[in-house]
C-alpha cells in the first residue's frame, strides 16, 4: 500500500485522498504516519419519516440497552411527537414561487455557464464542467437524479440525488434513503437549491436524507433546511506538496467545495 502511495505521489505530487471510512481505517493510519493533513468533512442527516427511522436505526441499535430505549420511543410515539414539535417551531423555510427543479436526462451547455460563474469563488474546487459530468454521472445511467434548479428562469444549480431502499444495511436498516451525491450553485444560492432539494427527496417518498459538505456555506444550508451534524466517517487528506501549496495560497479549508461525488462516488 505505502509503495502505491509514493508511486502515486512520483507521477503526482498534489494528491488528496477521499472517503476512506474515518480515522480508525488503515489507510488513514499511513497517511497520517505520512504526515498527510487529515481533516473530516462534516455529515448531516434530516429525518423525514421519524417512525421508520426509529425502527431502521441499525447503527444505533448495536446494544439491547439502546434498542429497548428506541423501541420505547417508537412505541409511544414521543419521537413523532418531538418531530413534529420540532417542524412547528423551527419553520425551514420555502423557496419563493420563481424558484423551480426538474429532473435532467443530462448536463448540457448549462452546466459550463453555472461552472463558469462558480469556479472562482471557491478556494479549491474539482472541475464540474459539462463534459466532466456527463462522464461522472451517465445519462444511460438510471440511478442517478440530476435535478436542474431555476430561479426567474434562471439556472442558479443542480443536484446529483440518489434515492435507494437499503436493505438489511449495517448503518440504515430498511429506509429508504435519500442521498445528496453531488451539487453546485454560487453560495448565495445553496440554501435555495438544498431546499428544493429537500422538497423533492421528501416528495418522493425517503425516509432520510444524508449529505456530505464541506463548504461553510452549505453546512449552514443545510442547517437551515432542518439537517442535523451527526459523526463523520469522511475523511479529506492531503499529501504534504498540496499541503504546503493550501497553506501559502491561503485556501479555507471552509471554503474548499468537497462532497460525495469527489471521492470514489456513490457505492
Amino acid at each position: 500500500g505505502i509503495r502505491l502511495i509514493m508511486d502515486g505521489l512520483n507521477r503526482q505530487p498534489l494528491l488528496f485522498a477521499l472517503g476512506m471510512g474515518g480515522y480508525d481505517e488503515q489507510i488513514t493510519k499511513v497517511l497520517e504516519a505520512m504526515r498527510w493533513k487529515i481533516f473530516s468533512i462534516p455529515f448531516y442527516f434530516k429525518i423525514v419519516n421519524v417512525q421508520y427511522f426509529l425502527r431502521n436505526l441499525t447503527y444505533f441499535r448495536n446494544t439491547k440497552l439502546k434498542r429497548l430505549l428506541l423501541d420505547l420511543i417508537y412505541i409511544t410515539g414521543l419521537g413523532l411527537v418531538s418531530h413534529k414539535f420540532l417542524q412547528y417551531f423551527f419553520r425551514w423555510g420555502s423557496n419563493n414561487n420563481n424558484v423551480s427543479y426538474v429532473e435532467v436526462k443530462q448536463f448540457s451547455s448549462w452546466a459550463n455557464d453555472l461552472w463558469n460563474r462558480c469556479k472562482n469563488k471557491y478556494d479549491m474546487i474539482a472541475v464540474r464542467d459539462m463534459s466532466t459530468l456527463n462522464i461522472l454521472y451517465p445519462s444511460n445511467s438510471n440511478r442517478f437524479i440530476r435535478l436542474l434548479i431555476t430561479e426567474d428562469d434562471s439556472v442558479i444549480g443542480w443536484a446529483v440525488l440518489l434515492n435507494t431502499k437499503m436493505v438489511n444495511h449495517k448503518q440504515f436498516g430498511n429506509m429508504r434513503l435519500g442521498s445528496i451525491v453531488d451539487c453546485l450553485s454560487l453560495q448565495e444560492h445553496a440554501h435555495t437549491v438544498i431546499i428544493s432539494i429537500t422538497e423533492y427527496l421528501e416528495n418522493n417518498g425517503v425516509d432520510l436524507i444524508v449529505s456530505n459538505q464541506s463548504n461553510g456555506c452549505w453546512c449552514s444550508a443545510l442547517k437551515k433546511t432542518g439537517f442535523i451534524k451527526g459523526p463523520s466517517n469522511f475523511i479529506f487528506a492531503t499529501s504534504k506538496k498540496l499541503s504546503r501549496l493550501m497553506h501559502t495560497t491561503k485556501i479555507n479549508i471552509g471554503n474548499i467545495h468537497l462532497n460525495r461525488g469527489d471521492g470514489d462516488g456513490p457505492i
